[in-house]
């Protein structure tokens, strides 16, 4: 009697080839798909973790403080090596008057005064601009202040530590009010590398024409 084996019979069960899946590469589409979707989680909650302090002085004697999530915020480098930082928040101050926008420019010089430090109460390194957007009209600010910026990360994002900012209002479009009185700024921003966003935000400002100023009409 002849018995017949099989080829898998032959071979002992622990010499078994056995199929082995593969994790997807760096170069799989899959692993891309998830690449892009943490870096824009990773975008998002940058831009969540701006945070601008702002203390209104119109009020000397009880002064308010309120602290704004910003929505976007970009930076330019010009040519002399200056930067100009541009952000943008839609929240409101308080429960008084609620602008419907908030627009803040912040100019660094990069050769800040000799024998300054970044934590000399004295020093000013920067040229703030800072308009609050209502219903009526707008009102607009300015200032000096201390701005530390640090080196870009490996995405272009750079972090800017603002300190020592001193707000007065510079003049009024429309019928919107004062709503600071003067302020004081403190803050942390993370800045994308946007020429055009940190651009457009400081022409805004600027060429809005005043209806009215705080010294008066202008000439």
């Amino acid at each position: 009697m002849t018995t017949t084996y099989s080829g898998r019979d032959r071979v002992p069960a622990s010499h078994r080839a056995t199929r082995t899946r593969r994790a997807p590469g760096p170069h799989h589409p899959l692993c891309r798909a998830i690449a892009l979707l943490l870096l824009g989680l990773l975008a998002g909650c940058q831009a969540r973790d701006s945070r601008l302090e702002v203390t209104s002085l119109r009020d000397p004697y009880f002064p308010e403080t309120y602290t704004l999530a910003l929505d976007d915020c970009h930076y330019h480098v010009d040519g002399g090596g200056d930067i100009l930082v541009g952000a943008v928040t839609h929240q409101g101050l308080g429960d008084g008057q609620m602008p419907v926008e908030q627009v803040l420019t912040l100019r660094v010089y990069w050769r800040p005064r000799p024998g300054k430090t970044h934590d000399d109460p004295s020093t000013s390194d920067a040229l703030i601009d800072y308009g609050i957007y209502t219903e009526n009209g707008m009102v607009r600010y300015e200032g000096t202040a201390f701005a530390y910026v640090n080196r870009p990360d490996a995405s272009g994002r750079r972090r800017v530590d603002l300190e020592n900012a001193r707000l007065k209002i510079r003049d009024t479009h429309g019928q919107a009010p004062d709503v600071l009185g003067g302020a004081r700024l403190r803050g942390v921003l993370y800045a994308e590398a946007d020429s055009n966003a940190a651009l457009s935000l400081s022409r805004r400002l600027h060429r809005t024409q005043p209806a009215t100023d705080s010294a008066g009409p202008r000439e």
